[in-house]
């Protein structure tokens, strides 16, 4: 294509007017050879030259999802025949959907030929699990996570947007290190999806999430009044703290809150009515030993209190 598929800001989204099937394609593809790259070396075929889909399967689909299909590839030339040898095209999503199943949608006979079941879900749940569903109609595309989910997000349009947005924010996992290739010795949880693995978070999380907590701290100071300045109410100026609920190491909110502990916090309150813990309530966390497991790591941290009115 004339322009780099990825959207930046120098690079935004499009407003063709219909699917932008060759950024899409370009996406797609990127992310393809990315989920083949330690099985297969040879050529690959696109799905159009795969399924060579009948003049009637392609008189119910858009000219822009047609030259889209054209483009992005499906499958190796000479690849395996057992589809159970074949890896998913990314964590959650296994492939480009067949012809046959477009429109086996919970939604056809309300808006027939409108709803194409694009790409098919892999088995992340153990079963439900839907896809990226593409409306013809809007040129927009969402991704259903469970199959009840496909009704009203169909009816009412929620989490549909352009279908390279979807596809380029998996590359931004993968870019991230959110999603990575499969490595020698893979996480049991969560499960891997070959040749995926998702990890529960990563170091550009905890700066993404530490980020925002200094913009809003600063936009909270920024509009405080004039004075002396005030004690720190951080609560995690002590890093012992940490260590005193035993919330284990390389876990996402041990490391935001060692990220906040040099933070000096001179007000209490972050939002109208939800403030800063005091030491002490931090460190009685209620949930630690309510449960039949005490285990930091599967147990939820009350990060922030709101004052008890009652």
């Amino acid at each position: 294509m004339s322009v780099e598929p990825r959207i930046t800001s120098a690079n935004p989204v499009r407003q063709q007017g219909h699917l932008d099937y060759e950024r899409c394609a370009a996406l797609n593809n990127e992310i393809y050879r990315l989920s083949w790259s330690g099985y297969y070396s040879g050529s690959h075929i696109t799905w159009w030259e795969y399924f060579s889909p009948s003049p009637k399967t392609a008189e119910t689909l858009d000219p822009s999802l047609i030259k889209f299909l054209k483009l992005a590839l499906f499958d190796p030339k000479d690849g395996p025949s057992d589809w159970t040898d074949r890896p998913a095209l990314f964590y959650w999503i296994s492939s480009l959907n067949d012809p046959d199943a477009f429109f086996e949608t919970w939604v056809e006979e309300l808006y027939p030929g409108r709803f194409v079941w694009l790409y098919c879900a892999t088995g992340y749940l153990m079963g439900d699990e839907r896809g990226i569903l593409y409306d013809q109609e809007e040129s927009l595309a969402a991704f259903v996570g469970y199959k009840f989910e496909e009704r009203p997000m169909c009816i009412h349009g929620w989490g549909f947007k352009p279908l390279e947005v979807i596809l380029d924010s998996y590359l931004d996992m993968i870019d991230e290190g959110k999603v990575t290739l499969m490595g020698p010795d893979p996480p049991n949880w969560p499960r891997p999806i070959k040749p995926w693995v998702l990890h529960s978070y990563t170091n550009v999380d905890v700066e993404k999430a530490l980020s925002a907590m200094q913009r809003l701290l600063e936009a909270i100071e920024a509009r405080q009044p004039s004075r002396e300045a005030a004690d720190s109410y951080n609560p995690w100026s002590d890093p012992s703290l940490l260590a005193s609920i035993n919330l284990p190491p390389n876990t996402f909110a041990h490391d935001f809150l060692m990220g906040l502990s040099t933070q000096k916090i001179p007000f209490r309150y972050i939002a109208p009515g939800i403030r800063l813990p005091t030491v002490a309530e931090f460190a009685n966390q209620p949930y630690l030993g309510s449960y039949p497991t005490n285990d930091p790591t599967s147990l939820p941290l009350l990060l922030f209190y709101t004052d008890d009115w009652r």
